[in-house]
């Protein structure tokens, strides 16, 4: 889902999903501080990552 958004967003907003593939396969317990919280905010702007 992350290859069909990110195409379709505008070059400032295509560096926020760079770099998500592994933080959002990850186990959610397995998340640093630091990786939980830009997983909550690119949630936050694409809930269809869901």
């Amino acid at each position: 889902m992350r290859r069909k958004i990110q195409p379709a967003l505008p070059d400032e907003k295509k560096g926020i999903l760079k770099g998500m593939r592994w933080i959002l396969l990850r186990n959610r317990e397995e998340l640093s501080t630091e990786e939980e919280s830009r997983l909550t905010e690119v949630l936050a702007l694409h809930p269809e990552l869901r």
